[in-house]
């Protein structure tokens, strides 16, 4: 060969020789090298060697040959294992499980906690989300009645490797303002949460703090939800954390309908689930778990074990579903409209009019628009399609099905203000008409004629319902689904009222200790 030409140099230094591409990510890369092998479930290490098999990263190789060796301890093959096989290495309540799937933990969990199979995968979903940086970050609170099972989840990943667990927050847990010196060492909790799910045990103790204290949380999270947060105190100067967490919590319905306000007013980053009514059957098997002679911190340590497990082999790949199809792109489009326009701020003022009955001439209330503000769809579409991925990807299917959508379903509606969610159910059950007496008169809401009208009224200029009838062109006769959202939210576009029943939500309303007198007066 002859000497190498200028123009040959110059191509080399222009393109040169192509990095080694190591097969997981960085933190991924750390995450794994720097675990106690002996602490990691057999499952995970074979599924770990199968994805950096062959790689020429060198970081790769050593942990390849750190997972060789920690096999050959555990079973009887040598050194230079090579195989692909997956042993069996979970126990639960004595069982040996063998290959590790979501059917398999739903299966354990729904024996400790009935009726939790949605929340257990919305759960999963939200922790696993937090290995991949993506364009948004999922923050959902679970929100339910006292004893309703939501904590005993959470409680489940506590000791997992990719949360970051708290019972609650202090004022500037994120970036403290304290300078460190010899004596005090000052810890800030965003380097400590990037690529993990922060999970918040109890939102309710954090609301119950004085009120500053809690928009001051609440304002230095959403600060951190663009990935980036800074801030200057006079004491250490200008500080700026660029970290990406997903985020998980329990609140009573109470408190956040007391906070719902301010929480759209900062911009709404949180998305919502109302945890789902027992049934007779699952509150007796809820009953039978008590009484029963079975050691439950034991069976607490198994599933958080099993749990742990599965993460682990979550958090090996990034999920790889199938294209959404132009019916399910319409589906999010919708349901992305239906949640920004839900969480919509609605300013009213109460005005009158008089009407003649007779001789006499009466007085009539009615709320009258002063302010709209809805956000755009843009960030809630981006939320529903990442946390229907995530749904797929832990229940281990390649697309998103009609299973994923339900919840997607669910999530939008109770994403909404606790009153409004609450109504919207009712209307949903009604078929998608109603009046405001039958809405006031419903077991599940109780409230005056006149709360009810406020409601659909707040409904109505958000777009989301549309009046029927007018009397005198001020008070409608009846309030219905618009047909944007009726297949979304009832399945039909040509609905019916009827008798059916409605699930009861122990929801408030901002609106309910009001000292209202009910309107009789009015038809409807």
């Amino acid at each position: 060969m002859g000497e190498e030409t200028l123009i040959e140099k110059a191509k080399k230094l222009i393109n040169p020789q192509e990095e080694i591409k190591s097969k997981l990510q960085k933190h991924q890369l750390d995450y794994f090298s720097n675990r106690n092998f002996t602490e990691i479930d057999i499952d995970t290490l074979h599924s770990l060697y199968r994805t950096i098999e062959g790689s020429e990263d060198n970081l790769e190789k050593e942990l390849e040959e750190k997972i060789i060796n920690e096999l050959a301890k555990r079973e009887p093959v040598d050194k230079n294992y090579r195989g692909t096989k997956v042993t069996a290495s979970v126990h639960i309540n004595g069982e040996n499980l063998e290959a590790l799937t979501f059917s398999q933990v739903q299966k354990e969990i729904e024996k400790y906690i009935p009726n939790s199979s949605n929340i257990l995968k919305i759960a999963l979903a939200i922790i696993a989300c937090s290995n991949f940086r993506q364009k948004v970050m999922l923050w959902l609170l679970l929100v339910g009645a006292p004893s309703s099972g939501k904590t005993d989840i959470l409680k489940l990943f506590k000791h997992s490797n990719n949360v970051y667990f708290l019972d609650s927050l202090t004022l500037n847990a994120f970036i403290s303002g304290e300078r460190e010196t010899d004596k005090t060492k000052v810890y800030d909790l965003l380097p400590q949460v990037n690529n993990k799910c922060l999970i918040i045990k109890d939102w309710t103790v954090l609301f119950s703090l004085d009120e500053r204290m809690t928009k001051k949380i609440l304002g230095d999270m959403v600060g951190s939800y663009d990935e980036e947060l800074t801030k200057f105190s006079s004491r250490r100067g200008q500080i700026t954390y660029d970290s990406y967490f997903s985020q998980l919590g329990a609140i009573t319905p109470a408190t956040l309908n007391k906070h719902t306000q301010y929480l759209n007013m900062v911009g709404p980053r949180f998305l919502f689930y109302t945890m789902p009514n027992l049934t007779e059957e699952q509150e007796n098997q809820g009953f039978e778990n008590i009484f029963s002679q079975k050691d439950r911190k034991k069976i607490e340590k198994e599933l958080a074990q099993l749990v742990s497990a599965y993460i682990d082999l979550l958090s090996l790949n990034s999920p790889s579903i199938k294209e959404f199809s132009k019916e399910t792109q319409e589906q999010f489009k919708v349901a992305s409209r239906l949640m920004a326009r839900g969480r919509g701020i609605v300013i009213m003022n109460s005005a009158t009019f008089e009407k003649k009955v007779g001789d006499e001439i009466e007085k009539i209330s009615y709320y009258e628009l002063q302010e709209v503000q809805i956000e755009h769809p843009f960030r809630a579409i981006q939320q529903l399609i990442l946390l229907a991925q995530y749904l797929a990807y832990v229940s281990n299917k390649i697309e998103v099905t009609q299973e994923e959508m339900e919840i997607i379903k669910e999530i939008v509606i109770s994403s909404m203000p606790a009153d409004r969610s609450q109504a919207l159910r009712v209307i949903i059950n009604m078929g998608g008409v109603i009046t405001a007496k039958e809405l006031a008169s419903s077991d599940n809401f109780e409230r005056s004629i006149k709360t009810a009208r406020r409601l659909l009224d707040e409904l109505t200029y958000l777009k989301i319902l549309k009046k029927e009838q007018t009397i005198g062109g001020t008070i409608p006769t009846g309030y219905e689904i618009r047909e944007e959202f009726k297949e979304f939210l009832i399945g039909v576009t040509d609905v019916k009222k009827d008798d059916s029943s409605v699930h009861s939500r122990l929801l408030l309303s901002p609106y309910s200790n009001e000292q209202e007198v009910i309107d009789d007066k009015l038809p409807f």
